[in-house]
């Protein structure tokens, strides 16, 4: 399914499109994309990535995580779990909001920041997902003509979207929030570094100096995650690296911090949707 709506606002820049894709992915990289417009995603399934040019970050995607890509960056899906994947897509003219807002200077971080952490992803805290979710829905309805919103109210819709995601965005490297305590920080630093070890959340308490009840309630707080999710998370993502540079089944288990292959397996394929070895041998058969 691929339902599209244009919208036409000036006369003389070309329409915003607005998309709600059903697709079938299987286990296989999609072929590269290039744009002349700005793009984004609302993913609204899990285990859809996206690789921007050459870079090696790869985000496991989850529904109501954003996407986004300016014009002429080069980039693939990754597909982390085979299957049907919903989402809805942006393509935005790049003198949209210039010609629309003359007098007013629109904030298009997400796009045009440049630096060496640029990113093509943010994960919202759970209140802002909900709003995304809800921004998606009513795009979708928009484009099956199950709603009766109109293109100034749509065209709105759009600048609150782009709004949240730069302030979702800007906040990035600051753990989701400038009110973050430290202990938090401290604790995703330590699991980073010590993640290939057998470390438990009575480690990271007694690293930090406080309870075990107490880290796991200001983490969950501030990140929406406790902090064993937090870790698997990180582990899978290490060990999905491993995998695809070559490592065996057993040893991207145990360099990544699971404590045996049965627990991995079983782990990786609740979070990817297929078992490791199936998930190798698809890698490998691209080379």
């Amino acid at each position: 399914m691929n339902n599209t709506y244009e919208l036409r606002i000036h006369k003389d820049i070309d329409a915003v499109i607005f998309k709600y894709n059903e697709r079938y992915f299987p286990e296989t990289d999609t072929e590269l994309n290039l744009y002349n417009k700005f793009k984004l995603n609302i993913m609204l399934t899990n285990g859809l990535a996206a690789v921007l040019n050459k870079r090696n970050d790869i985000y496991n995607t989850f529904c109501g995580d954003m996407l986004f890509f300016s014009p002429a960056e080069l980039h693939h899906g990754r597909v982390l779990r085979q299957g049907i994947h919903k989402y809805v897509e942006i393509l935005i003219p790049t003198d949209t909001f210039d010609l629309i807002f003359p007098n007013y200077k629109m904030n298009l971080e997400i796009f045009n920041e440049n630096g060496q952490n640029r990113t093509n992803f943010v994960s919202p805290k759970p209140e802002d997902r909900e709003k995304i979710l809800l921004f998606a829905e009513e795009i979708k309805n928009a484009v099956s003509e199950e709603s009766k919103i109109n293109d100034i109210e749509l065209f709105m819709l759009l600048v609150e979207i782009i709004n949240l995601g730069n302030k979702i965005y800007s906040k990035r490297d600051k753990q989701l929030s400038d009110n973050v305590p430290a202990i938090v920080e401290k604790s995703i630093d330590y699991m980073k570094e010590k993640f290939a070890e057998n470390i438990t959340i009575e480690d990271i308490a007694n690293k930090l100096n406080c309870s075990s009840s107490y880290i796991s309630r200001v983490f969950k707080k501030h990140t929406g995650k406790t902090p064993y999710a937090y870790l698997t998370e990180y582990r899978l993502f290490k060990a999905e690296q491993l995998l695809r540079g070559g490592e065996s089944i057993t040893d991207a288990a145990l360099m990544s911090g699971f404590c045996n292959s049965s627990v991995f397996i079983k782990t990786f394929k609740k979070s990817f949707g297929i078992t490791p070895l199936k998930y190798k041998k698809a890698r490998e058969s691209e080379t």
